[in-house]
């Protein structure tokens, strides 16, 4: 599971929802803080949060996609602002497929 947070969240309000998914659901999860959020260095940008999501893919795609494909897949999961950013990172899938 590839988790994106909300605007107002950050990565550490959500582990215990990490937590929850990792037994229940027996899944390795991938956080990643936005520009901004969570002690990470920069400001929030939609070209720079682009910019990201298309680097996030590169290493998503050359590290774990072979291990999950055959285990389910790999699945994006999005809180609000978050949402939006998974939905961009799964419309670069889309249009490389």
């Amino acid at each position: 599971m590839v988790f994106f947070h909300e605007n107002a969240g950050n990565i550490g309000l959500r582990l215990d929802y990490f937590e929850l998914a990792y037994k229940r659901l027996n899944c390795d999860i991938f956080v990643m803080a936005y520009r901004g959020y969570s002690d990470s260095d920069g400001n929030p940008d939609e070209s720079m949060i682009k910019k990201d999501m298309r680097l996030l893919n590169a290493y998503i795609t050359s590290q774990f996609k072979h291990k999950y494909y055959n285990a389910g897949g790999i699945y994006i999961v999005g809180r609000s602002l978050g949402g939006a950013v998974g939905a961009y990172l799964a419309s670069i899938n889309e249009a490389e497929s």
